[in-house]
């Protein structure tokens, strides 16, 4: 009988110990995601405003090429209206990817990988 109660503790004290690594597998696999979250929002974001940025200097630069266009309020009026058309596209598309994120960070896959698995004595 001590043999079996000793036996089962120990297979209890292996189970608990397996539960609380997978636990921390999956809060650093949490942790992990989140941090990648976070530096593909900062991406995105950088992106987005060097890809603005590159635009206004194109804009700038075609004002300054078409100065001696006679019809320049045209010109400003169809620039401005590129510029509300991509702002639009912006935020049309901004709560998409931030949702499409955020759905894949709670998207957490707790299986263990079999590389991580401790085989059991036999």
């Amino acid at each position: 009988p001590n043999m079996n109660t000793t036996g089962g503790q120990d297979g209890i004290q292996k189970l608990m110990d397996a539960e609380g690594q997978a636990a921390k597998i999956v809060a650093e696999a949490r942790r992990m995601k989140i941090q990648r979250l976070k530096q593909a929002k900062d991406q995105a974001a950088s992106e987005i405003n060097k890809y603005r940025e590159e635009k206004e200097q194109q804009v700038l630069e075609m004002m300054k090429k078409d100065e001696d266009v006679s019809d320049k309020s045209q010109l400003l009026e169809k620039t401005k209206a590129e510029i509300e058309d991509l702002t639009n596209q912006y935020h049309k598309n901004k709560e998409d990817v931030i949702n499409t994120l955020l759905t894949k960070v709670a998207d957490v896959n707790i299986i263990v990988p079999s590389v991580r698995k401790r085989r059991q004595p036999q």
